[in-house]
């Protein structure tokens, strides 16, 4: 339909779809940029994420389609919640189901491992483990395997990184900040290259700098940063014009970008969940050596620290509980990653009691 709308540009059918689009973020998407706690159905997921189940869940196939149709509408668009969802989901669900210690995983139907394969199919919220499932699992007559979440995996892993920077009329889109240059044209026509230091997600800041020709400008767009309250270039409080900040950056200047990234909690179903920024924490079993259903006493305000992330982390953060305890949290992608040790499983979703 929305290939349609592009060919016949009938508003109504893009109406259509952006509330199609729009219903499914507010009943069906979960905090990791997912959909579906049913295999890959709708289910009202916004409000069952935190439900155990025994059943698989949250398919990987499913945040990079959702990745996908989002760039599309974007680019209709340029509404700045899209390339959000972009990052949320590829942030956490996607980059999650990377098989990075290239686990065995088990397959449900046939009841036997197989040899690991680049992505997980199915991504955990509450007290389950990851590495039991492969979504569309078919074996080759001449051997081998493969399933449909290996198969467009890489597509949602790209996404990020070529949405991040997007050439317009108006100048250079930058939507997420990396450590890389950007080959771009400046406003006189010539070639120019923008050279970016950041450790985003985990840090809170930026440099840019150009090089091209004496006299080269670049007009740059920086979209507000999911969840960020303030941000400053140079030391200087900028403000926001539909969702994005600009600025004209000079040949041999270098520009230095602060933004405000807080950890927030999120309430549902007599359970707790973290993000920071746009970043989905998680408690991870084999980490915290905490029986994940035991409820933690939650104080009526957020005390935490940041320790080093340790390997494969982006953030590691200790929240100081009541009574000396500590909950451990780090980012969601990093968490469960050993699928067949034991005391492998992974929470999202907190069980907790106020303090009294």
């Amino acid at each position: 339909l929305l290939a349609f709308y592009e060919i016949s540009r009938e508003e109504k059918y893009f109406k259509a779809v952006s509330n199609f689009i729009e219903n499914v973020a507010s009943t069906d998407l979960t905090l990791i940029g997912c959909s579906g706690c049913t295999h890959e159905l709708f289910d009202n997921s916004s409000l069952k994420q935190s439900e155990y189940s025994e059943q698989i869940m949250q398919e990987t196939c499913v945040a990079v389609t959702w990745m996908r149709i989002s760039a599309r509408l974007f680019f209709l668009t340029g509404d700045k919640k899209y390339l959000d969802r972009i990052e949320q989901s590829c942030l956490n669900d996607v980059y999650g189901s990377l098989n990075e210690n290239h686990e065995d995983q088990y397959y449900l139907f046939t009841k036997k491992f197989v040899k690991g394969m680049t992505f997980d199919s199915y991504s955990p919220l509450y007290d389950k483990c990851r590495g039991k499932g492969i979504g569309g699992y078919l074996e080759f007559n001449s051997g081998g395997c493969y399933g449909c979440c290996v198969a467009i995996g890489p597509a949602g892993v790209a996404l990020l990184p070529l949405m991040s920077a997007l050439s317009s009329k108006e100048g250079l889109i930058i939507s997420s900040f990396f450590n890389g240059t950007i080959k771009t044209i400046d406003t006189n026509g010539d070639l120019a290259f923008i050279k970016m230091s950041s450790n985003y997600p985990s840090s809170s800041s930026c440099k840019i700098s150009l090089e091209g020709r004496v006299g080269s400008k670049v007009n740059i767009y920086i979209k507000e940063p999911f969840n960020s309250s303030s941000l400053k270039i140079n030391d200087e409080i900028v403000s926001f014009k539909d969702g994005y900040a600009y600025i004209e950056l000079k040949q041999g200047e270098d520009v230095n970008i602060f933004f405000s990234i807080q950890l927030k909690a999120h309430y549902l179903n007599n359970k707790v969940a973290f993000t920071y920024g746009n970043l989905t924490l998680a408690e991870d079993e084999t980490k915290s050596r905490r029986d994940l259903t035991s409820p933690i006493v939650l104080p009526s305000s957020f005390d935490y620290e940041f320790v080093k992330p340790e390997k494969g982390e982006l953030v590691r953060i200790v929240l100081n509980l009541p009574n000396k305890e500590k909950l451990l949290l780090s980012d969601y992608q990093s968490c469960g990653k050993f699928y067949n040790q034991k005391n492998n499983h992974i929470n999202v979703w907190i069980n907790y009691r106020e303090a009294n």
